[in-house]
């Protein structure tokens, strides 16, 4: 009697098991960091392969499922002592408005509703059905965002760098890709193949990621496999019509490009895999452009099945991108076709990223990334130089769900050499540790407060920052070896689907290697030096509205931003002709942007046709504090910037047959280097176009068959004569047939 009561107790005593796997309904693919509620006081999240499980005392449950962007579920389930009980399910994505979920703007997964800052998010349809080559021309759809020549800017925050410095930051999959030597962001290499999201932040980032996130961010994040193998192809090629300047054609026949892209994905129990390549090859229209470039890459990711919450993975990328450069044109009229003079290169950029990512027995996230990135650049003038760097960071997150915080820290650094025939061996450092704390009040106020702490040297100079305040207090100067910033961010819901923001972030960056020390020559200018180029300072802010939309079954957002940055020693590019006609990096002391932006965004069926939109309009007032001349002649607008720009992709299927359009606006550029006019035709043809830009491109795709599309593309539909820089002129129209099979 004795021994069966024991055994009676150690039964009643056993708990219950409840295991499942949660996926997407319609993807099927496994859905991470799922909250698995039972009976609403214990409960768990999903893993990285949507994995669940829960040690519960017997009984009757209610099991409640909910993620960012899906609609909630509840299932009913009896527990019995000992025994385990499978409950796989599937959630739907909500119907009520379009839901994007991001994970820039906190390091961790978030409705973008809920952003406190401008957020965008490009989806892989977007950057395919217009045929983008690289990300620099996909990114050209963001409202807000503007490329010159290899540059870009975010609200107006960069001018003329001409290949040194960026004042955004590029992330892919959340880890910084800019050259060490000239802080640039090589476009070429980015994987358009294996593209889940591209997520663009619009304001000061410095407080989360550091320097050059001064005015915004671009996260390019890689695909994933689902349960069910991915493979696909595309193919195109295309040839640019004749220019609309009369004798301006320099070639007997039409210059062709051309190329091709793969990918490949695919889960193999506990271990995944993504493949992709690239190569794409284009005359040129421009006499002596020449490309010729190809891209490699792939992602592992292995879950050790007797660890559990345990990823490994290496990550890589490697390119090849030679061919000739073409910088400034001879004159107006025929010659903006022909160079200046011309050159060679050839870039050859690598990167390996080990990953190690756990969850722990409380849940709670530890991840740790690293990457090597090597550059290898060959000009033809023999100028080699090589970069390299290593990089490495700890984050962890954690959510308190009594308290609904989430916590964000951790720490990271990095080590940079450089060799360059041109200027020499220099070695760049840093360190730096932040953390950041996003509050829930009542289901509808989110708070986020972050601050950063950041150590940069380059060579013997080091980070300085004084404390005015303490110094006075004790009547000596006060330093500190770091710099510190901080953010604040609001959001409330103020209606269903209707949330309002406000932010203020501090922002910094220091001057890359090539900013300070770079001496070299192209087209015959020179690029000068500046070994006493001090950081540059910022704060931005920003008040916004994001309204979601549904009409019928069409769901979507209209978002509505005015914002400011103001500068301290801002880094401007600029062309002198003291000594003959150079460039050279220089501070310009104080500066202001200011503006406001309206943008929408939607999918889903309009007038009984699936119909994408996205439109935006951006309105800048940049000025230089420092220029007290008067408004009337616009001479205080910083230089190299427009004042309007809208952008606008609308595309519709109707039955087999896709139809879309892409219309750009880019209103005329007031102010640029007076020297520059001193190159041929550059004041002529400013004075001939002083009315801005647009051009308009179309497209149209046929569903040959099962998951094989055949698309028209034209470019420049109205083969329209403008720049986006001075002394280069952009393409006139041409054609693209492009082949995407998906298998």
């Amino acid at each position: 009697m004795i021994c069966l009561s024991v055994v009676t107790l150690q039964i009643q005593a056993q708990k219950a098991v409840l295991k499942g796997t949660v996926t997407a309904h319609q993807s099927k693919e496994a859905l991470i960091g799922v909250n698995v509620v039972a009976n609403k006081n214990n409960g768990t999240t999903t893993n990285l392969d949507g994995e669940f499980k829960l040690r519960l005392d017997p009984g009757e449950y209610s099991i409640s499922f909910s993620f960012i962007g899906y609609s909630e579920k509840t299932r009913q389930v009896d527990l019995e002592a000992g025994k385990t009980k499978t409950l796989n399910t599937s959630l739907k994505e909500k119907a009520q408005e379009m839901s994007t979920v991001v994970v820039t703007g906190s390091k961790y997964e978030k409705d973008l509703a809920e952003e406190t800052v401008s957020m965008e998010v490009l989806k892989p349809d977007f950057i395919e059905n217009s045929n983008a080559t690289s990300m620099d021309e996909a990114l050209e759809k963001v409202s807000g965002v503007s490329m010159m020549g290899e540059q870009i800017s975010i609200r107006g925050g960069s001018g003329y760098q001409a290949g040194s410095g960026s004042r955004v930051l590029m992330l892919l999959d959340g880890l910084p890709l800019l050259r060490p030597d000239n802080g640039i962001i090589m476009w070429k290499s980015l994987p358009l193949e294996n593209i889940q999201q591209v997520e663009v932040i619009k304001g000061a980032s410095s407080a989360l990621y550091g320097s050059s996130a001064m005015n915004g961010i671009i996260n390019v994040r890689t695909a994933n496999p689902s349960n069910e193998p991915y493979r696909k192809i595309v193919l195109y090629g295309g040839l640019y019509g004749n220019p609309p300047v009369e004798n301006a054609k320099w070639w007997d026949r039409r210059p062709i490009f051309g190329g091709t892209r793969l990918a490949y994905r695919q889960r193999f129990n506990h271990f995944d895999v993504v493949l992709g390549g690239s190569y794409q090859y284009d005359k040129g229209y421009l006499q002596n452009s020449k490309t010729n470039f190809g891209r490699f890459n792939f992602k592992t990711r292995y879950r050790p099945p007797t660890v559990e919450g345990l990823t490994i993975g290496l990550n890589g990328n490697f390119s090849l991108d030679q061919g000739e450069y073409f910088f400034v044109w001879q004159d107006t009229g025929r010659k903006m076709y022909l160079p200046r003079t011309g050159g060679r290169y050839m870039n050859m950029p690598l990167s390996i990223d080990p990953h190690i990512t756990y969850f722990d027995n409380k849940n709670y996230k530890h991840s740790f990334k690293g990457r090597f990135y090597r550059t290898h650049t060959i000009n033809s003038s023999d100028d080699t130089s090589t970069s390299r760097l290593y990089y490495g960071s700890y984050n962890f997150h954690r959510k308190l769900k009594q308290l609904d915080i989430n916590l964000t820290t951790g720490v990271e650094g990095y080590y940079s050499t450089i060799n360059a025939d041109q200027f020499g061996t220099h070695n760049g450092r840093n360190a730096a540790g932040f953390f950041q704390l996003d509050k829930t009040f009542f289901d509808r106020l989110n708070l986020t407060f972050g601050t950063r702490f950041e150590y940069f040297s380059i060579d013997s100079t080091g980070t300085n920052h004084s404390l005015p305040l303490l110094s006075d207090a004790l009547g000596a100067d006060i330093e500190l070896p770091v710099k510190p910033v901080a953010r604040f961010g609001a959001n409330y819901e103020i209606a269903k689907a209707t949330n309002i923001r406000a932010s203020y972030g501090q922002a910094y960056r220091f001057p890359s290697i090539g900013e300070k020390y770079v001496e070299t020559q192209r087209s015959g200018l020179r690029v000068a030096p500046n070994p006493d180029l001090k950081p540059e300072t910022a704060w931005s802010a920003e008040i916004g509205i994001n309204q979601g939309l549904k009409l019928s079954g069409w769901k979507g957002h209209v978002d509505f931003a005015g914002f400011v940055t103001e500068y301290s020693n801002m880094i401007e590019f600029q062309l002198k002709g003291d000594a003959g006609l150079y460039f050279q990096s220089v501070n310009i002391r104080d500066a202001r942007i200011s503006g406001v932006e309206i943008s929408t965004m939607g999918q889903g069926s309009l007038f009984g046709f699936p119909t994408n939109i996205m439109f935006g309009y951006t309105y800048l007032y940049p000025i230089d504090l420092n220029d007290t001349s008067s408004t009337d002649n616009k001479s205080h607008i910083l230089k190299y910037r427009t004042q309007h720009s809208a952008k606008a992709d609308i595309e519709t299927t109707i039955n087999i047959v896709t139809l879309g359009a892409i219309v750009k606006y880019k209103s005329f550029m007031h102010n640029i280097d007076e020297t520059l006019n001193l190159i041929k035709g550059v004041d002529d043809f400013r004075k001939m176009h002083d009315d801005g830009s647009i051009v308009i491109d179309i497209r149209i795709g046929l569903d040959v068959i099962q998951d094989a599309k055949i698309s028209f593309i034209t470019k420049n539909l109205f083969n329209e004569l403008y720049t986006l820089r001075p002394a280069y002129i952009e393409a006139p129209r041409n054609y693209t047939v492009q082949l995407a099979y998906e298998f």
